[in-house]
């Protein structure tokens, strides 16, 4: 066994499963994005749901599976997803985790769109367990969490 770092590395393409058994809410769909948002460990997918009646206008439905059901993902996780929320504009997400073994508790800011991460919240030790619920205000200024301790 060799203790270096091999010289290629993988690239997520398309992930399998869902965690239902989270506290809080995980499974989401975003009309601005047309996409639906889920968890599964510490991932979250964002899938891509054409519209069927789309699909035959733009002859989409001709394109290779992996195009008319693609993914990105939210990677900013060490450990299981444990909530999830969507603004009221559907471009933002937010997502709490559960403790880690060298990391409390955390919520993530992020785009729907790029999945690009905004701002982190927590992983200073104030929450200790797991982050059950989180939700934006109905202006987006503002981010309600609830801390399982």
């Amino acid at each position: 066994k060799s203790a270096q770092v091999p010289k290629e590395s993988l690239q997520l393409e398309h992930a399998f499963g869902f965690t239902p058994d989270q506290p809080g809410p995980n499974l989401f769909y975003s009309n601005e994005h047309e996409s639906l948002l889920y968890a599964t460990a510490a991932l979250i997918v964002v899938q891509k749901m054409n519209n069927y009646n789309d699909m035959i206008e733009k002859r989409i439905i001709e394109e290779p599976q992996q195009q008319r059901h693609k993914q990105h993902f939210f990677q900013g996780h060490t450990d299981d997803v444990s909530c999830m929320c969507i603004d009221t504009s559907g471009n933002l997400a937010a997502s709490g985790q559960v403790a880690s073994e060298n990391t409390s508790p955390y919520v993530c800011v992020w785009e729907i769109k790029t999945g690009r991460e905004l701002i982190k919240l927590g992983g200073d030790g104030s929450i200790q367990r797991l982050v059950c619920a989180v939700s934006f205000f109905q202006d987006t200024n503002y981010l309600a969490l609830v801390g399982g301790d």
